[in-house]
């Protein structure tokens, strides 16, 4: 079992490190854009921003895999909070997490024009089991984090199936609407 943790928490530390590497990255570059905002939601990721992300991760998941729903609740947006505890409220005390990985997180940064603000995509794959079956069970998360004046909130949970038809609908609206208008200029 220490090796699996030990295994795990050098999963962690290596993309917190690539994490840190893009935030600078991505900071520096639209600082030399010129693109940086005063505001917290209108600026570019930045270290800070990693280091709380990661606080937030830690908090959440600690609380949500020792099904602590109230105190994990701390962490969602509060237009998504009822949502998020009726979810576990449904699978009951029979249910229960036994490990939270994160297999990868994208910091975006805040986009004026769709007026989004920065955000992070955390992918996470959970295992759990309900009893009396006790075989334990796998599935991927995608987890939206947006950076709000309050700090890091959780906005959105769904399975990563779920989330990519979401992405597939998204782009081919964005595409059509992309051909209308390329057809209105003709």
């Amino acid at each position: 079992m220490d090796e699996k943790a030990n295994d795990m928490k050098r999963g962690l530390f290596r993309h917190l490190v690539r994490l840190c590497v893009c935030v600078t990255l991505i900071g520096g570059a639209l600082a030399l854009m010129g693109n940086t905002g005063c505001q917290t939601m209108n600026r570019p990721p930045s270290i800070e921003d990693g280091t709380e992300l990661e606080s937030a991760l830690r908090g959440f998941h600690k609380n949500l895999r020792w099904a602590r729903y109230e105190k994990a609740a701390y962490f969602v947006a509060e237009d998504f909070k009822q949502s998020f505890l009726g979810r576990y409220e449904e699978h009951g005390e029979d249910f229960h997490i036994t490990l939270l990985e994160i297999k990868d997180l994208e910091m975006k940064s805040a986009d004026r024009e769709k007026e989004e603000p920065v955000h992070a995509i955390v992918d996470v794959e959970q295992h759990w089991y309900k009893e009396p079956n006790m075989t334990v069970q796998k599935e991927r998360f995608i987890e939206r984090w947006d950076r709000q004046q309050s700090g890091w909130r959780l906005v959105s949970r769904m399975e990563k199936d779920e989330w990519r038809e979401l992405q597939k609908e998204k782009k081919e609206a964005e595409s059509k609407t992309d051909e209308e208008g390329s057809e209105e200029k003709s």
